[in-house]
């Protein structure tokens, strides 16, 4: 793998670090999977994005398709099945997130 160096603001160096440990992941982790969803779905509807998908032979997300697809897999109780196609139903908060999250309010 690669790694590249990002530049960005204090604040928004703050709030990634914080976003990234209220999911359990790394801010690499945060910024790949982000980037990644935000080239495939730019793939669906530019010619020339998805002419570079086809020339560097990367396959569509197994998600792409569904309206879920994005931040929301972080919270997701089927994140992996979903991301590997074992899972073709629709997005349900996880067990995790869901004891963070007072429905009550």
């Amino acid at each position: 793998m690669k790694k590249i160096q990002v530049q960005m603001q204090d604040v928004c160096h703050a709030a990634l670090k914080d976003y990234a440990n209220a999911w359990g992941m790394t801010m690499s982790e945060v910024m790949y999977e982000a980037t990644r969803c935000f080239m495939h779905k730019h793939s669906e509807n530019c010619g020339y994005i998805n002419s570079l998908f086809t020339f560097r032979r990367i396959k569509a997300d197994k998600r792409l398709t569904k309206e879920c697809y994005g931040q929301s897999c972080f919270a997701c109780e089927h994140v992996v099945a979903c991301k590997t196609g074992r899972y073709t139903g629709h997005w349900e908060m996880s067990e995790k997130v869901a004891a963070f999250i007072n429905l009550q309010d």
